[in-house]
Protein backbone atom coordinates (compact mmCIF):
# COMPACT_ATOMS: atom_id res chain seq x y z
CA UNK A 1 0.00 0.00 0.00
CA UNK A 2 1.06 3.97 -0.42
CA UNK A 3 -0.13 7.08 1.14
CA UNK A 4 0.58 10.43 -1.32
CA UNK A 5 -0.71 14.43 -0.19
CA UNK A 6 0.40 16.73 -2.09
CA UNK A 7 -0.85 20.51 -1.58
CA UNK A 8 0.51 24.37 -2.69
CA UNK A 9 -1.06 27.43 -2.88
CA UNK A 10 -2.16 29.65 -5.62
CA UNK A 11 -1.58 33.06 -5.06
CA UNK A 12 -2.11 34.49 -1.60
CA UNK A 13 -5.98 33.23 -1.77
CA UNK A 14 -6.34 29.69 -3.08
CA UNK A 15 -5.05 26.36 -2.35
CA UNK A 16 -5.28 22.99 -3.77
CA UNK A 17 -4.78 19.56 -2.15
CA UNK A 18 -4.19 16.45 -3.14
CA UNK A 19 -4.53 13.03 -1.22
CA UNK A 20 -4.51 9.57 -2.39
CA UNK A 21 -4.19 6.22 -0.92
CA UNK A 22 -4.30 2.43 -2.17
CA UNK A 23 -3.99 -0.71 0.04
CA UNK A 24 -3.61 -4.48 -1.36
CA UNK A 25 -3.70 -7.75 0.76
CA UNK A 26 -4.10 -11.00 0.32
CA UNK A 27 -4.44 -14.40 1.68
CA UNK A 28 -3.56 -17.79 1.26
CA UNK A 29 -4.54 -20.41 3.42
CA UNK A 30 -4.70 -24.31 4.13
CA UNK A 31 -5.86 -26.05 6.72
CA UNK A 32 -7.10 -29.71 8.19
CA UNK A 33 -9.41 -30.41 10.66
CA UNK A 34 -10.52 -32.88 12.76
CA UNK A 35 -13.80 -33.72 14.63
CA UNK A 36 -17.41 -34.81 13.98
CA UNK A 37 -20.17 -33.57 12.49
CA UNK A 38 -23.39 -33.34 15.15
CA UNK A 39 -25.79 -33.36 12.60
CA UNK A 40 -24.89 -36.51 11.65
CA UNK A 41 -22.64 -37.97 14.54
CA UNK A 42 -19.56 -39.05 12.89
CA UNK A 43 -15.92 -38.59 12.91
CA UNK A 44 -14.47 -36.80 10.09
CA UNK A 45 -11.71 -34.78 8.50
CA UNK A 46 -11.88 -31.74 6.77
CA UNK A 47 -9.83 -30.28 4.17
CA UNK A 48 -10.51 -26.10 3.55
CA UNK A 49 -7.96 -24.08 0.82
CA UNK A 50 -9.10 -20.34 0.03
CA UNK A 51 -7.22 -17.76 -1.54
CA UNK A 52 -8.92 -13.86 -1.20
CA UNK A 53 -7.26 -10.90 -2.50
CA UNK A 54 -8.46 -7.06 -1.26
CA UNK A 55 -7.73 -3.97 -2.53
CA UNK A 56 -9.04 -0.28 -1.27
CA UNK A 57 -8.06 3.41 -3.07
CA UNK A 58 -9.23 6.74 -2.33
CA UNK A 59 -8.31 9.94 -4.15
CA UNK A 60 -9.45 13.18 -3.68
CA UNK A 61 -8.69 16.43 -5.22
CA UNK A 62 -9.86 19.97 -2.99
CA UNK A 63 -9.76 23.88 -3.06
CA UNK A 64 -10.17 26.21 -0.73
CA UNK A 65 -10.57 30.02 -1.73
CA UNK A 66 -11.01 33.31 -0.72
CA UNK A 67 -12.61 35.07 -3.20
CA UNK A 68 -13.29 38.70 -1.56
CA UNK A 69 -13.02 39.80 1.86
CA UNK A 70 -15.44 37.84 3.97
CA UNK A 71 -16.40 35.35 1.24
CA UNK A 72 -15.12 31.72 1.03
CA UNK A 73 -15.37 28.69 -1.60
CA UNK A 74 -14.37 24.76 -0.92
CA UNK A 75 -14.84 22.04 -3.27
CA UNK A 76 -14.16 18.95 -3.04
CA UNK A 77 -14.00 15.75 -6.06
CA UNK A 78 -13.06 12.39 -4.59
CA UNK A 79 -12.84 9.06 -6.24
CA UNK A 80 -12.59 5.87 -4.13
CA UNK A 81 -13.64 2.11 -4.55
CA UNK A 82 -13.07 -1.28 -2.66
CA UNK A 83 -12.92 -4.95 -4.17
CA UNK A 84 -12.90 -8.63 -3.27
CA UNK A 85 -11.51 -11.37 -4.93
CA UNK A 86 -12.32 -15.25 -3.72
CA UNK A 87 -11.44 -16.82 -7.45
CA UNK A 88 -11.18 -20.45 -5.41
CA UNK A 89 -12.87 -21.98 -2.29
CA UNK A 90 -12.48 -25.28 -1.67
CA UNK A 91 -13.77 -27.95 1.14
CA UNK A 92 -13.23 -31.66 1.02
CA UNK A 93 -14.75 -33.93 3.36
CA UNK A 94 -13.88 -37.18 4.61
CA UNK A 95 -15.85 -39.42 7.03
CA UNK A 96 -13.04 -41.42 9.44
CA UNK A 97 -13.80 -45.09 9.20
CA UNK A 98 -11.58 -48.25 10.68
CA UNK A 99 -10.33 -50.67 7.56
CA UNK A 100 -12.24 -54.31 8.66
CA UNK A 101 -9.40 -56.04 7.40
CA UNK A 102 -6.49 -54.42 9.17
CA UNK A 103 -7.70 -52.50 11.68
CA UNK A 104 -6.21 -49.34 10.53
CA UNK A 105 -8.07 -45.66 9.70
CA UNK A 106 -9.48 -45.38 6.67
CA UNK A 107 -10.40 -42.43 5.38
CA UNK A 108 -13.73 -42.16 2.59
CA UNK A 109 -15.47 -39.43 1.12
CA UNK A 110 -18.44 -38.16 2.85
CA UNK A 111 -20.49 -38.15 -0.15
CA UNK A 112 -23.36 -35.59 1.25
CA UNK A 113 -24.32 -32.10 0.37
CA UNK A 114 -21.38 -30.82 2.48
CA UNK A 115 -19.04 -33.16 1.20
CA UNK A 116 -17.03 -31.39 -1.66
CA UNK A 117 -17.70 -27.72 -1.83
CA UNK A 118 -16.75 -24.98 -4.57
CA UNK A 119 -17.00 -21.19 -4.26
CA UNK A 120 -16.29 -18.36 -6.34
CA UNK A 121 -16.74 -14.85 -5.31
CA UNK A 122 -15.68 -11.28 -6.86
CA UNK A 123 -17.00 -8.12 -5.49
CA UNK A 124 -16.09 -4.80 -7.31
CA UNK A 125 -17.22 -1.09 -5.92
CA UNK A 126 -16.65 2.17 -7.15
CA UNK A 127 -17.89 5.73 -5.90
CA UNK A 128 -17.49 9.35 -7.32
CA UNK A 129 -18.59 12.45 -5.20
CA UNK A 130 -18.45 16.16 -5.71
CA UNK A 131 -19.27 18.86 -3.36
CA UNK A 132 -19.04 22.80 -2.98
CA UNK A 133 -20.03 24.89 -0.01
CA UNK A 134 -19.70 28.85 -0.18
CA UNK A 135 -19.57 30.64 2.67
CA UNK A 136 -19.69 34.79 3.25
CA UNK A 137 -19.84 37.38 6.41
CA UNK A 138 -23.24 39.56 7.21
CA UNK A 139 -22.69 42.56 8.96
CA UNK A 140 -20.76 45.54 9.37
CA UNK A 141 -18.61 44.07 11.87
CA UNK A 142 -18.88 40.34 9.92
CA UNK A 143 -20.77 38.82 12.91
CA UNK A 144 -23.10 36.74 11.14
CA UNK A 145 -22.17 34.10 8.75
CA UNK A 146 -23.64 32.49 5.80
CA UNK A 147 -22.92 28.50 4.36
CA UNK A 148 -24.69 27.29 1.37
CA UNK A 149 -23.70 24.01 -0.71
CA UNK A 150 -24.59 20.57 -2.09
CA UNK A 151 -23.11 17.47 -2.71
CA UNK A 152 -23.71 14.99 -5.02
CA UNK A 153 -22.52 10.95 -5.19
CA UNK A 154 -23.19 7.75 -6.63
CA UNK A 155 -21.78 3.88 -6.11
CA UNK A 156 -22.08 1.29 -8.13
CA UNK A 157 -21.26 -2.14 -6.75
CA UNK A 158 -21.23 -5.40 -8.20
CA UNK A 159 -21.09 -8.89 -6.33
CA UNK A 160 -20.72 -11.95 -8.00
CA UNK A 161 -20.88 -15.33 -6.12
CA UNK A 162 -21.31 -18.84 -7.16
CA UNK A 163 -21.36 -21.90 -4.87
CA UNK A 164 -21.83 -25.79 -6.22
CA UNK A 165 -21.44 -29.09 -4.25
CA UNK A 166 -19.87 -31.78 -6.09
CA UNK A 167 -22.27 -35.16 -5.44
CA UNK A 168 -22.42 -38.92 -6.25
CA UNK A 169 -25.41 -40.36 -6.20
CA UNK A 170 -23.99 -44.56 -5.77
CA UNK A 171 -20.19 -45.32 -5.35
CA UNK A 172 -18.35 -48.34 -3.75
CA UNK A 173 -15.92 -47.82 -0.45
CA UNK A 174 -13.14 -48.42 -2.36
CA UNK A 175 -13.68 -45.48 -4.54
CA UNK A 176 -14.59 -43.49 -2.01
CA UNK A 177 -11.21 -43.89 -0.06
CA UNK A 178 -9.17 -42.24 -3.25
CA UNK A 179 -7.70 -39.22 -2.67
CA UNK A 180 -9.16 -35.79 -3.97
CA UNK A 181 -6.91 -35.45 -7.07
CA UNK A 182 -8.17 -39.11 -8.21
CA UNK A 183 -11.44 -38.75 -7.39
CA UNK A 184 -12.01 -34.70 -8.94
CA UNK A 185 -9.31 -35.23 -11.35
CA UNK A 186 -9.56 -38.32 -13.46
CA UNK A 187 -12.07 -40.35 -15.09
CA UNK A 188 -14.85 -39.31 -12.97
CA UNK A 189 -14.68 -35.42 -14.87
CA UNK A 190 -14.26 -36.39 -18.33
CA UNK A 191 -17.09 -35.21 -20.25
CA UNK A 192 -18.62 -38.86 -20.81
CA UNK A 193 -18.77 -39.46 -16.82
CA UNK A 194 -21.84 -40.30 -14.87
CA UNK A 195 -20.55 -40.57 -11.78
CA UNK A 196 -20.63 -37.51 -10.52
CA UNK A 197 -22.96 -34.28 -10.50
CA UNK A 198 -22.90 -30.64 -9.97
CA UNK A 199 -26.14 -29.36 -8.20
CA UNK A 200 -25.88 -25.27 -6.92
CA UNK A 201 -26.28 -23.82 -3.22
CA UNK A 202 -28.32 -21.74 -2.45
CA UNK A 203 -25.82 -19.56 -0.07
CA UNK A 204 -24.85 -18.25 -3.64
CA UNK A 205 -26.00 -15.27 -5.88
CA UNK A 206 -25.03 -12.09 -7.76
CA UNK A 207 -26.44 -8.54 -7.71
CA UNK A 208 -25.74 -5.13 -8.37
CA UNK A 209 -26.77 -1.92 -6.92
CA UNK A 210 -26.68 1.69 -8.20
CA UNK A 211 -26.91 4.26 -5.53
CA UNK A 212 -27.33 7.75 -5.93
CA UNK A 213 -27.55 11.08 -3.93
CA UNK A 214 -28.01 14.58 -4.32
CA UNK A 215 -28.15 17.07 -1.51
CA UNK A 216 -28.44 21.19 -1.26
CA UNK A 217 -27.92 22.69 2.27
CA UNK A 218 -28.00 26.40 3.71
CA UNK A 219 -26.72 26.76 7.44
CA UNK A 220 -26.71 30.30 9.60
CA UNK A 221 -24.90 31.67 12.47
CA UNK A 222 -26.49 34.82 13.28
CA UNK A 223 -24.67 36.85 16.50
CA UNK A 224 -27.52 37.66 19.16
CA UNK A 225 -25.40 40.28 21.31
CA UNK A 226 -21.64 39.39 22.32
CA UNK A 227 -22.40 36.47 24.73
CA UNK A 228 -25.08 34.06 22.41
CA UNK A 229 -25.40 33.07 18.59
CA UNK A 230 -28.59 31.39 16.73
CA UNK A 231 -27.14 28.58 14.51
CA UNK A 232 -30.09 26.80 12.39
CA UNK A 233 -29.47 25.24 8.92
CA UNK A 234 -31.84 22.86 6.44
CA UNK A 235 -30.54 19.84 4.33
CA UNK A 236 -32.57 18.70 0.80
CA UNK A 237 -31.55 15.50 -0.30
CA UNK A 238 -32.79 12.91 -2.73
CA UNK A 239 -31.81 9.22 -3.04
CA UNK A 240 -32.01 6.47 -5.00
CA UNK A 241 -31.63 3.23 -4.51
CA UNK A 242 -31.44 0.40 -7.62
CA UNK A 243 -30.73 -3.55 -6.60
CA UNK A 244 -30.45 -6.17 -9.32
CA UNK A 245 -29.83 -10.11 -8.21
CA UNK A 246 -30.04 -13.10 -9.29
CA UNK A 247 -30.14 -16.33 -6.85
CA UNK A 248 -27.49 -19.23 -7.59
CA UNK A 249 -30.74 -21.21 -8.64
CA UNK A 250 -31.66 -18.23 -11.44
CA UNK A 251 -34.40 -16.49 -9.25
CA UNK A 252 -34.36 -12.64 -9.95
CA UNK A 253 -35.03 -9.86 -8.01
CA UNK A 254 -35.37 -6.13 -8.98
CA UNK A 255 -35.94 -3.54 -6.35
CA UNK A 256 -36.23 0.38 -6.42
CA UNK A 257 -36.07 2.57 -3.53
Amino acid sequence: GGVLNLSTLIGAHSRLALNNTYDRTADNDARVERGSLESYGIPVMIQRMQYVERRVFSSQLSGEHELFRGSRFNWAATASGVGRREPDRSEFVQQITQDPATGTERLEWFHSNEGAVRTFANLDEKSYEGRGEYLFDIGQAQQHHLKVGGLYRTTQRDADNRAYNIFAQTMSDSVRSLPPEQLFGGAFTAPDSLVLDLRPLGQGGSYSADDRLSAAFAMADVALGSRFRLVGGGRLENWRLTVDGQSSLGRPTHVVR
